[in-house]
């Protein structure tokens, strides 16, 4: 299975992961489809209880963000150079996102379980971990940074529906200024219950 596709801002390369060892890792490939590298050999593996990979995202300088576990990871484009940059606060680290200004990075954190999400906002080094979306109640997805990085999509079941199938019943776009403030609910006019 080769699955969470990110290209980079040159639009020259795409990093995915896949299982196609037995395990899940970061590989590269041309825009094209050309020139498959694999580029860990640690595994990926995200929060999820079934043992799904971790995310991954290239910073604007080329270099890519990855987790494996409770830790995250930042490596050089051809997979050298692989430093740790943060370890999570509980359990693991699921998603990431980088701001195209290349100075933060948006984490998302898994607890216990599915529903238990929250993420963490730091400098794209690791420091200044401080928490951007607390636990909501029913499942939180991330988004992306805006062009400029100054605001954060992300999406959550605003009906705070939770059991164990995963299932949402009212899932709604949300954009949150990314020092914390002016929330807004960017499907305001899509009819309550709906997905």
């Amino acid at each position: 299975i080769d699955c969470k596709p990110r290209i980079d801002y040159s639009k020259t390369k795409i990093a995915f992961i896949s299982n196609r060892t037995g395990r899940w890792e970061v590989y590269s490939m041309n825009i094209d489809g050309s020139s498959i590298i694999q580029l860990t050999t640690t595994g990926v593996s995200g929060g999820q209880s079934n043992g799904g990979p971790g995310g991954i995202d290239w910073t604007p300088d080329g270099k890519l963000i990855y987790i494996n576990a409770n830790k995250i990871y930042k490596m050089n484009s051809d997979g050298s150079g692989v430093s740790e940059i943060a370890t999570a606060p509980n359990y693991y680290w699921s998603e990431v996102r980088c701001s195209p200004r290349g100075d933060k990075i948006i984490v998302q954190n898994q607890g216990d379980w599915g529903y238990t999400l929250k993420a963490y906002l730091m400098n794209i080094d690791g420091t200044n971990m401080t928490l951007f979306l607390d636990d909501l109640a029913g499942v939180q997805f991330l988004g992306d940074f805006s062009i400029d990085g100054l605001r954060f999509l992300y999406s959550y079941d605003v009906s705070g529906h939770e059991e164990s199938s995963g299932q949402s019943f009212d899932d709604q776009i949300m954009s949150k200024n990314v020092y914390g403030t002016d929330e807004i609910n960017l499907s305001g006019n899509k009819p309550s219950g709906t997905n």
